[in-house]
């Protein structure tokens, strides 16, 4: 299964059951791959790959398109066209007579070899070690234009990104906050990833992220992977906002054990201000026994993880958060169960009110005392918004089609942090793809 099709997995989120079969390789393997942190599945060559999805839940939204992808020897291009209608958070989100958006949810050129790879365009690149989401990168953002590439270096594996994030002009801090401090800058997201495997069933990964703004001009030291942002942020740079994710693999037999450790801010010494920490965590297990695959996962971020003082450095890219969903603010505990073409899936959550579009509680520009430190609260805050979920899935495979059904349904308490506003919703989804291939051999 092609790396675009993974990526539109998650994107909408097509075919659920593809997050797993990257970790069901794994299993069955001698050895974890060198660059295991990193998805990039081998594409399917010289196809069209049409898709229809419907999906009610909290939402009700329809999308059709299909992935185009050619390749020749090292190299392949893909563009995703799609037409969408509904309401919710999916990209493309601007509507035209506030009916129908469209758009090309990922496009541009891949190059492949052995030890080296390149990619270029407007899309995305999936950072993570768990078959369901990313501390590093939601699996829910929209593409970004960017530049990346992976060096292999046996045991050690390199991976950089830089993308654009966008043009800001606003305030500098939050909108009531010195409202007459203004900026305009050019955004950029830094993502280099170092990735060692000494022994063959045992990784271990370090991925530094940076949120860099200029006025005007190209800095090529953004392109370098080697080196450490936050020593360049000392010694050369202006303030970047730079986050650290720790992250390590094992496996022993038919069982992958997998954390990561998320660090926004660490305050190394009392903080006038009483400025907490800002972190979060990601643990999981995947089993294999006989015919049955289990999953069990387990998240927890605070409550001012991938915010920021400035509003141009906030982890963010347009309305959408760049870190792991449901962003900061929150837990959940998630069980999935699958055997052949069958799963089931739970997932209990708790959401406070904090985000990362949350105005920072301090003012900088102000002495630190009583009504400008943080809160004492770092986790859960506000009404908590509970929910709970149930789901059955069926995934077909049938010819050159495959047809993904779920139904379930979800329990929200406290539903949009309103207390006492408890909802049900019926939960259901219908996605169709096809895939066909294309005859490009040369006459």
């Amino acid at each position: 299964m092609g790396l675009i099709v993974f990526i539109l997995s998650n994107f909408y989120p097509f075919l659920y059951d593809e997050p797993l079969v990257e970790f069901k390789q794994w299993i069955e393997q001698d050895s974890l791959s060198i660059n295991y942190g990193v998805r990039t599945n081998n594409y399917a060559t010289n196809s069209i790959q049409p898709f229809v999805q419907y999906i009610s839940d909290t939402l009700t939204h329809t999308t059709a398109g299909f992935t185009g992808i050619l390749s020749k020897n090292n190299f392949l291009v893909f563009f995703t066209p799609v037409v969408s209608t509904g309401n919710g958070r999916i990209y493309p989100d601007k509507k035209w007579k506030n009916k129908v958006s469209g758009g090309f949810i990922n496009s541009g050129i891949n190059y492949k070899s052995k030890k080296f790879s390149l990619l270029i365009g407007n899309t995305r690149v999936v950072f993570t070690t768990s078959p369901f989401n990313s501390p590093i990168l939601s699996l829910d953002t929209p593409p970004i234009p960017m530049l990346s590439y992976t060096l292999k270096f046996g045991w050690l594996s390199i991976t950089q990104i830089t993308g654009y994030l966008g043009f800001y002009s606003g305030t500098l801090y939050a909108p009531d906050v010195n409202p007459s401090d203004t900026v305009d800058i050019n955004r950029y997201l830094l993502i280099h990833r170092f990735s060692f495997r000494p022994y063959k069933n045992l990784g271990f990964g370090f991925t530094e992220i940076g949120i860099a703004g200029y006025n005007g001009g190209f800095d090529p030291a953004i392109l370098n992977p080697i080196g450490i942002y936050y020593e360049k942020q000392f010694n050369l740079w202006n303030n970047v906002n730079i986050i650290w994710n720790f992250d390590a693999v094992l496996k022993i037999k038919k069982t992958i054990l997998y954390a990561n450790l998320l660090i926004d801010d660490f305050q190394y010494e009392d903080d006038p201000w009483n400025e907490p920490a800002h972190m979060g965590i990601n643990t999981g297990i995947v089993h294999k026994l006989n015919n049955y695959t289990f999953v069990l996962e387990y998240n927890r971020f605070t409550r001012w993880v991938y915010g920021h003082f400035y509003v141009w450095q906030r982890y963010t890219y347009g309305n959408y958060p760049l870190g792991m969903e449901p962003a900061s603010d929150f837990e959940n505990l998630i069980l999935k169960i699958g055997r052949g073409v069958l799963s089931f899936d739970f997932e209990y959550r708790n959401k406070g009110e904090t985000s990362p579009f949350t105005s920072w509680p301090v003012d900088y520009t102000q002495p630190p005392g009583s009504g400008n430190s943080f809160p004492e609260n770092n986790f859960l805050s506000g009404v908590v918004e509970k929910n709970a979920s149930i789901r059955f899935s069926l995934l077909k495979k049938f010819n050159n089609y495959s047809l993904f059904t779920q139904a379930g349904v979800l329990y929200s308490k406290n539903h949009g942090h309103i207390s006492g506003e408890n909802k049900i919703f019926p939960v259901f989804l219908i996605c169709l793809k096809g895939s066909f291939k294309i005859p490009l051999e040369e006459k």
